[in-house]
């Protein structure tokens, strides 16, 4: 685990978030073509380079990118991105390198303080930042941050990004997927990222590195888990999604070098997939760590050597770039609707085998690709077959049944030119060397959907476009699992939380005018904790154009449910845009599902899973609750901190607990008297004697003095206990008071520890476990 966390840290990796206004094009193309954008995306294929040395801004390399087709670089953090000196010299770069006939390389820009600091900077400090490079003809966007474990706060800094300049891109970047425990887990990370920022984005990216050493190894799970989820997030929100791609070998000896048939296969699953968007990791060496000298050697020569000249694959991605854009015209304008895999050796459980009806058929063991495209302004349809054999070329055989026949596109000119003699009819035959693709229209219509009728009771909310304000985002709290048809809380599928006071809401689009009556929410939770969050206000508001809101029905005072799912009848009323807004207590609130729907004037009430709580003495009731917290300074799913760990059974790292997570630590505060606190929502209200506090194993960070809080509603608190001049012994503290009534239980730091926190800027507290005890 150590040595992956190490990678995810070091690699400093970009993705695109905002619309482009500027097209990877072949050079014969007019300059308005190869400036010209759209309303989602580019015209063509974009293909990325970082840069972080000053030392490759210069004309001949510049001019080797131009010659490459490679349409954009970018500064990302490293020695000497501390300050925007380097994207000053890129810009200056580029607008010298310019070519006669328009084409330029553009620039994202960075410096450190994108990452470090602009969380702490209000609208205007960010503005102020970027003004100088507003407006330069070779800007393409601004790069903000790699890799955030938890982006949803990043979210408002791009928002003011593209709201300043909305025609560049607002620039940042996903771990892979495995970061977030599982593949599930990050299209949800991603979905409720692309939900919360709405239109402001217009691509979604990641990196991941699936090959290893060995002669055609691949890590298909890494590769085809994340593309997956990539493609089913940018599919659902219609955002167009953009990846890294390897193309050096090293760290540490765990990545091979691609050669041709690699690098191809690479790019070609990319594009099968849906990829708008590829960029390098890397085109030049890598030497960006604190010592240069040990990460340069580290790594083998990339698409330029360590002697700064191009090696022999720099043809290779040359004639690959162009080929690319060649059919980039029509890719980057349509969406992969169907992937499918063929083949015996296509085992991976991350992708779906072809269906036995399916339009194309393998005649024996063909080893590919095959996915259908669905040009999004023509309605087109096309198909790509990937030859996934990198090693060895592929003479494959394919049957056709249900269109009419197949028009080849020629790779070779471009765009996206049909071949003369390119038609099949009835069977397909083809040979692709290693890793390659070809590129198909269909005449004719292959389904891409199922048609159904709408349904007595169906909910509207399951299929429309959703936009939020704000989402947990872990831990089984996902905005998509709200509308997933599971009505009630379960492990993978906990339903949506907030957990910040005030109003949040969310926007949906329903696709055209439906007819409905009535508002289902269903409590998350189960047994004495179903319905322990629920909101305590909500209201339903309509729209003819997703603008102008009209009120149709409000509720301010929601009781806690109980056996009964609350159920809400509406106004009869048609329209196609809604919004919900809710509102829960002082730590926010979750539910399982909302239902919008049309009754036809029948209804039978809903049971829910909640079950009165059972006391049994010395049973710690913490366990399973809802945490709350003044803030968190670090969450990972890997080093096993976050405010989930702060009640999971597991104290001080203790190998009998088996779980042996770490707990939680505070958000930074620069005073060690401001007001921190980490605390319990009980869902119900209990008579409790007993808390039990558990500092980190090694004992650090623990509050010098703090108090025991309880409160019936989360507003008005009551000490119970008080706990003065603590030092940092690695011992839980078991704290006794006489019986109260309490549903939540908080510990409030009077007094941190002096220990400032270099990478949190400021003073926390640490704890692993909190225990509550009741008594009958």
């Amino acid at each position: 685990m150590k040595k992956k966390k190490i990678f995810y840290m070091l690699l400093p990796v970009l993705a695109i978030s905002g619309m482009c206004v500027f097209s990877a094009c072949d050079a014969k193309q007019t300059p308005e073509t190869v400036n010209g954008a759209s309303d989602k995306g580019c015209d063509n294929i974009l293909i990325s380079v970082p840069i972080w040395r000053d030392k490759w801004v210069n004309e001949k390399h510049f001019n080797l990118l131009l010659d490459a087709e490679v349409d954009l670089v970018v500064a990302v953090t490293g020695v000497e991105n501390e300050t925007f000196d380097t994207s000053r010299h890129m810009l200056a770069m580029a607008s010298k390198t310019k070519r006669s006939d328009g084409r330029m390389i553009k620039v994202l820009v960075h410096s450190r303080a994108m990452t470090d600091e602009i969380l702490d900077y209000t609208e205007e400090e960010i503005q102020e930042m970027l003004s100088e490079f507003k407006g330069h003809e070779a800007l393409g966007g601004y790069h903000i941050v790699d890799e955030p474990y938890n982006v949803q706060p990043f979210t408002r800094v791009e928002k003011i990004i593209k709201n300043y300049d909305p025609e560049r891109i607002a620039d940042i970047n996903f771990l892979p997927g495995m970061a977030y425990g599982s593949y599930k887990n990050f299209y949800g990370v991603v979905d409720d990222y692309l939900k919360v920022m709405g239109d402001d984005t217009s691509y979604l990216s990641f990196d991941n590195y699936p090959f290893p050493q060995g002669e055609g190894a691949v890590n298909e799970s890494d590769l085809f888990g994340n593309f997956e989820a990539i493609r089913k997030a940018g599919l659902e929100n219609d955002v167009p999604t953009a990846f890294y791609l390897q193309a050096v070998g090293g760290f540490n000896n765990s990545y091979r070098k691609p050669d041709e048939g690699t690098l191809r296969y690479h790019t070609s699953a990319a594009l099968a997939y849906g990829f708008k968007w590829l960029k390098y990791w890397s085109w030049f060496v890598p030497d960006y760590g604190t010592d240069p000298a040990v990460t340069y050697n580290d790594y083998s020569d990339a698409i330029i050597g360590k002697d700064g000249e191009p090696t022999e694959m720099y043809a290779v991605a040359s004639k690959l770039h162009k080929e690319i854009h060649n059919v980039g015209t029509i890719l980057a304008k349509s969406d992969a609707s169907l992937v499918y895999h063929t083949g015996a050796k296509s085992k991976c459980v991350e992708y779906e085998k072809i269906p036995s009806q399916f339009f194309i058929r393998p005649d024996a063991d063909e080893y590919a690709i095959l996915s259908v495209f669905t040009h999004k302004t023509t309605g087109e349809q096309y198909l790509m077959i990937v030859n996934k054999d990198m090693t060895a070329k592929q003479n494959m055989k394919f049957h056709l049944e249900n269109i009419d026949s197949l028009t080849e596109i020629d790779k070779t000119k471009p765009g996206g030119v049909l071949r003369d003699d390119g038609v099949q009819k009835g069977t397909l035959c083809i040979s692709l060397d290693p890793g390659d693709f070809a590129f198909y229209k269909i005449n004719g219509t292959v389904s891409i959907t199922e048609e159904k009728q709408e349904e007595k009771g169906e909910n509207l909310l399951s299929t429309a476009k959703i936009k939020a304000s704000a989402s947990e985002s872990g831990n089984g709290w996902f905005i998509h699992n709200a509308f997933d048809g599971r009505n009630y809380s379960m492990a993978a599928s906990k339903g949506w939380k907030i957990s910040s006071e005030g109003e949040q809401w969310l926007e949906f689009d329903l696709g055209e005018i439906h007819k409905f009556n009535r508002l289902n929410i269903y409590p998350a939770g189960t047994a004495e904790n179903c319905g322990a969050g629920f909101p305590t206000k909500f209201g339903i508001y309509v729209s003819e154009d997703g603008i102008k809101w009209t009120l149709l029905q409000e509720n301010d005072h929601i009781p806690k449910p109980e056996y009964t799912v609350p159920s809400f009848l509406l106004e009869e009323t048609q329209s196609r845009f809604v919004r919900i807004v809710l509102e829960g207590n002082f730590d926010g609130f979750e539910l399982a599902e909302l239902k919008l729907f049309y009754d036809e004037g029948a209804y039978e009430t809903e049971k829910t899973l909640y079950q009165a709580p059972v006391v049994t003495e010395g049973e710690n009731i913490a366990i399973g609750k809802t945490p709350f917290a003044s803030g968190s300074a670090y969450e990972s799913n890997i080093d096993k901190w976050g405010l989930a760990y702060i009640n999971d059974g597991s104290k001080m790292g203790m190998e009998s607990d088996k779980k042996e997570t770490n707990g939680w630590m505070s958000n930074a505060v620069t005073n060690i008297k401001d007001p921190t606190f980490v605390g319990i929502n009980l869902g119900n209200v209990y008579k409790i004697n007993r808390v039990d506090v558990y500092p980190r194993k090694s004992g650090e960070y623990f509050p010098v003095d703090f108090d025991v809080q309880i409160s019936l509603d989360g507003r008005n608190w009551k000490t119970v206990a008080e706990r003065r001049n603590e030092s940092e012994t690695p011992k839980g503290r078991m704290i006794e008071f006489a019986p109260v009534e309490a549903r939540y239980v908080r510990i409030l730091s009077v007094k941190l520890c002096g220990k400032y926190v270099d990478f949190a800027q400021g003073y926390l507290m640490q704890l692993s476990e909190i225990e509550i005890f009741a008594v009958k």
